[in-house]
């Protein structure tokens, strides 16, 4: 079996994003339109801590909720905790 390039147009939906008019999420995608950058709301009070949480590398801030009904306790606290000190990618 030889390897041929694929004819694009023989493909059903191939290159359905490639026109911006067409594509449904590119309304969402196109900032340049909007008038404000990033958040326009005001950010909910933290919630208090009463168990260990563990957040992850790549984000500078705890989101406003955070699950605390799996405290990290025992071997798997151990593997989470080292879990958490590498990036998620």
């Amino acid at each position: 079996m030889r390897n041929r390039p694929i004819d694009p147009s023989t493909v059903p939906g191939w290159g359905v994003d490639a026109d911006p008019q067409n594509d449904p999420t590119y309304p969402m995608r196109d900032i340049a339109r909007d008038d404000s950058r990033g958040m326009n709301w005001t950010r909910p009070p933290q919630q208090r801590a009463r168990v260990e949480v563990l957040t992850s590398i790549e984000y500078n801030a705890r989101p406003a909720v955070v699950g605390t009904s799996t405290p990290p306790r025992g071997v798997s606290g151990v593997i989470r905790r080292q879990a958490f000190r590498y990036s998620e990618s």
